[in-house]
């Protein structure tokens, strides 16, 4: 129960193009933690198991490190593109669109487009960023 509430807070952060970490990653310290670790706090105001979670002492786990984080976003990553090959092959007509574009820091930015036309005759657009970072000339 407390992995889906997890996973629920990383989608509505993501949806919103939030990020999850800031500077300060340690809840047992004042200030502001970033976007992830405050949700957790505000959701285990209301949720005693999340609550159980926090309260746990240090060294437990307790599922909220950066490298958690990273592992969950990947596997909901995975699960998304899934999804929408799944989409792309079940749909009668699609199209692509592709484009990069180098920015001064020489990082590569991939954008993506996919436009699929379900069997209602509706047209579904998805939009996806993407970065890597290049080696410097």
């Amino acid at each position: 129960m407390v992995l889906q509430r997890l996973f629920a807070i990383i989608i509505s952060l993501a949806k919103s193009s939030l990020a999850l970490r800031g500077h300060q990653e340690n809840l047992s310290q004042e200030g502001y933690h970033g976007n992830f670790l405050s949700f957790v706090e505000l959701v285990a105001r209301y949720d005693y198991n999340l609550r159980q979670v926090l309260d746990m002492t240090k060294g437990s786990t307790r599922y909220l490190s950066a490298t958690i984080q990273n592992e969950m976003i990947e596997n909901l990553g995975t699960k998304l593109e899934t999804h929408l090959l799944d989409q792309i092959r079940a749909s009668p007509f699609f199209a692509i669109i592709m484009d990069t574009i180098q920015d001064i820091s020489k990082v590569d930015h991939l954008s993506i487009v996919h436009q699929t036309l379900g069997s209602t005759v509706k047209i579904h657009w998805r939009i996806g960023h993407y970065s890597k970072k290049t080696k410097s000339d």
